[in-house]
């Protein structure tokens, strides 16, 4: 089954995806280690690794309850064309690294995986009728679902605690390794669709999603990322809002943790980043505290930016490779 990873195109996928992989643990961990890091419940080196580590078992566990992510993220690839596939896959990966590592330049929170799935889309629809809408459509229902959720459930946990103080660091700790877990199921699953849409596109092989010699090096490779943090991030998050208490931060932790999960659970493709900035938002509500609303507009208009800004870029990529052929005739 994994045959094809042997071969020159199979080793440039494979890199670019774990590339993908590490921009992801890079730049999509501050999201889970901001809590800590500006509670200080733990250094900001301590955060990062705690992070990697249940990033790691994240993706180890994701196939008991989100193997529908991958599913989905599998399916939006509307070709048997096996070059076509490559250069979509390609394109996709390429897209996706570049706007990740351009979006933590400039310190704004964004989604890797939303930019794959962007990327994925206008890398099929440059090949013509390969493209169906509804799977746009239903990419934005996912987004609004988890940011409806995000907001209320971050909400009604802020209007629950925010006059009890029931969170010290080990509550701090103790979301920060429940969002990094929920974080390694939804974005590996994420990254084993494209895998597997590569290695075995017309095989529906059920141990795909469960083979550890596929999983595990993605898991290993998003605990790497995750270990250089972002301190460029947590500084936006940190900004964000002028409430600065544990009840806060945690707040809108436990609103990600459980939106994360339920659309997991319902095999829902979305976005950590753009989930935990609406989640701030439902807990600066709740302890009626003002947003920052320069800090907040910025960081949602990339992350409404990032599926624009992806499909064009995937569109593009694709159409460089396909005009040079010869590229992938000498990767075989």
């Amino acid at each position: 089954m994994l045959s094809l990873m042997s071969t020159p195109t199979g080793v440039l996928i494979a890199t670019l995806l774990l590339g993908v992989v590490f921009v992801n643990g890079w730049t999509d961990s501050p999201n889970a280690i901001a809590t800590g890091c500006i509670t200080k419940a733990l250094s900001f080196s301590r955060c990062a690794l705690l992070c990697g580590v249940f990033n790691l078992l994240g993706v180890l566990i994701s196939p008991i309850f989100a193997e529908g992510v991958s599913e989905n993220v599998f399916s939006l690839i509307d070709t048997e064309d096996s070059r076509q596939v490559q250069i979509i896959i390609i394109s996709t990966l390429v897209t996706t690294i570049l706007f990740g590592v351009v979006a933590w330049f400039f310190g704004m929170p964004t989604s890797e995986s939303h930019g794959m799935l962007c990327g994925l889309l206008g890398s099929t629809a440059f090949f013509g009728g390969a493209l169906q809408f509804y799977k746009i459509g239903t990419l934005l229902f996912h987004l609004f679902v988890s940011v409806l959720l995000a907001l209320v459930l971050s909400l009604a946990v802020g209007l629950l605690f925010k006059r009890k103080r029931v969170f010290g660091s080990l509550g701090a700790i103790s979301c920060l390794c429940a969002l990094s877990l929920m974080h390694g199921c939804q974005d590996g699953q994420k990254f084993i669709g494209i895998l597997k849409a590569f290695v075995s596109k017309a095989d529906t092989h059920p141990d795909f999603f469960t083979n550890l010699s596929i999983v595990l090096p993605i898991g290993i490779v998003m605990l790497l990322g995750s270990l250089l943090g972002g301190k460029r991030i947590i500084k936006t998050y940190k900004n964000a809002s002028t409430e600065d208490s544990p009840s806060y931060f945690m707040s809108s932790d436990i609103g990600t943790i459980f939106s994360i999960l339920l659309c997991s659970i319902f095999g829902m493709a979305i976005s950590t980043g753009i989930v935990k900035l609406f989640s701030l938002v439902g807990s600066a509500l709740a302890f009626r505290k003002e947003v920052n609303k320069r800090v907040a507009t910025a960081t949602l208009l990339v992350a409404l930016a990032t599926l624009p800004i992806c499909f064009v870029m995937g569109y593009f990529v694709s159409s460089i490779l396909d005009s040079n052929s010869s590229f992938l005739f000498v990767l075989g």
